[in-house]
């Protein structure tokens, strides 16, 4: 919660208000876990990407072990 949450909170006077003050919060929580979900997508995106990179490089390094040493 931010200091204008708990301002609008604080302020309740009326089961409006009460109404209102939950759809914010609602609100703010579908965003956060949009955010979350995006995050997540990135991260596995970057981690699959290391995945092939580390693999790419350790078959390189495989291969240019055997040339040198036969």
């Amino acid at each position: 919660m931010n200091l204008g949450q708990l301002k609008a909170a604080a302020d309740m006077s009326s089961p409006e208000d009460l109404q209102e003050c939950r759809r914010k919060q609602q609100d703010f929580l579908k965003t956060v876990a949009e955010n979350l979900t995006g995050d997540a997508h990135a991260m596995a995106a970057l981690g699959k990407e290391f995945a092939e990179e580390a693999k790419k490089i350790a078959s390189q390094d495989l291969s240019m072990g055997s040339k040198t040493s036969g």
